[in-house]
């Protein structure tokens, strides 16, 4: 006789089951793919790393100019994503511009078949532009190399943030929270 509010809330997933990277880069709509051509034109490179002070950087010019990060984000960022690095189940994959410094980054979490967007950030520069939309690019072929059948971008319920995920060939996927 308990009775719980329901609340809708969506997730964007990324179906990567028999796909190659040719087939993930045609599923990017065309101002994502406009990006990415930037970023290399200006010799940006995505690489894995092992660079959390670089990557909470990034993090958190994420967050300056609107706010700043809570304690559970930044709990994320100083254990969860070293615990999960060491463990190998998860991956920091930074950007770096021509003068090789970071620029963008991303951290997925990682499961036997599914892939976890869980964390990211980036620089907001003419010298950067683009490298957010080639580092996802980069991180989602690391996990196509994986033999990864999904990656869910974990959350995608406000318009911006479910844009951006979207816009890598992701679909929107409806769930509901649960509240007494």
């Amino acid at each position: 006789s308990k009775k719980f509010k329901t609340l809708p809330r969506y997730t964007a997933v990324l179906d990567l089951e028999n796909k190659t990277s040719k087939d993930v880069l045609s599923g990017i709509n065309s101002s994502r793919r406009q990006e990415v051509r930037k970023a290399k034109k200006k010799n940006c490179i995505s690489e894995i790393s092992l660079d959390i002070e670089a990557f909470d950087y990034l993090n958190n010019l994420t967050y300056i100019k609107t706010r700043k990060r809570n304690e559970l984000e930044s709990f994320m960022i100083d254990k969860i994503t070293k615990k999960s690095i060491k463990s190998g189940l998860g991956t920091l994959m930074l950007t770096k511009d021509k003068n090789n410094k970071p620029v963008a980054g991303s951290f997925f979490l990682h499961d036997k078949s599914a892939s976890y967007y869980l964390l990211g950030g980036h620089e907001k520069n003419e010298e950067s532009q683009g490298a957010a939309a080639l580092n996802i690019i980069d991180h989602i072929n690391y996990c196509l190399e994986k033999n990864q059948k999904k990656i869910d971008f974990v959350g995608a319920n406000s318009p911006n943030r479910g844009y951006f995920k979207t816009s890598f060939g992701a679909d929107l996927k409806l769930y509901f929270e649960l509240l007494k």
